[in-house]
């Protein structure tokens, strides 16, 4: 089971190929720059999967959810390691207890609602009310260069 985006009123589930149609709903300008969901998703979970893999872990499972409108998008990447590192995790499973899991949680706006955010530990929420929450967390304002 891949941790579970909080909030889903009014957001649907979508695959990451699915996230290319949708367009930027701010135009960029000398101040903000969107970044479009499907690239955002595509390189934060090749960034992740670069990173964790230097340490044996593999991805596991994802999820992505979009906002009624597309504006906003949240996912959650899930990462295994050992033997059953490419296999489903499921945190409530008492027989994966001693595994190591590692999860990347992240937002993304295209409505200028929200920073790019990113968390990272043992176990992450990610909130359609914009929170983020790991070990390690991080944002980073949609401005140009």
């Amino acid at each position: 089971m891949v941790a579970e985006i909080l909030g889903k009123i009014d957001h649907r589930n979508v695959k990451i190929a699915e996230l290319d149609a949708i367009p930027a709903l701010t135009p960029a300008s000398r101040t903000y720059e969107p970044y479009q969901h499907g690239e955002f998703a595509r390189e934060t979970a090749a960034l992740a999967d670069s990173i964790l893999g230097q340490y044996g872990y593999h991805c596991s499972g994802e999820q992505y959810i979009i906002s009624k409108d597309g504006g906003r998008m949240f996912g959650v990447r899930s990462y295994g390691h050992g033997a059953r590192a490419h296999s489903v995790i499921d945190y409530t499973d008492s027989s994966t207890q001693g595994e190591l899991k590692m999860q990347f949680a992240f937002a993304n706006s295209t409505d200028r609602s929200l920073r790019a955010k990113f968390g990272l530990g043992a176990q992450v929420m990610v909130c359609s009310n914009g929170i983020v929450a790991g070990e390690v967390v991080e944002t980073r304002k949609h401005t140009p260069g």
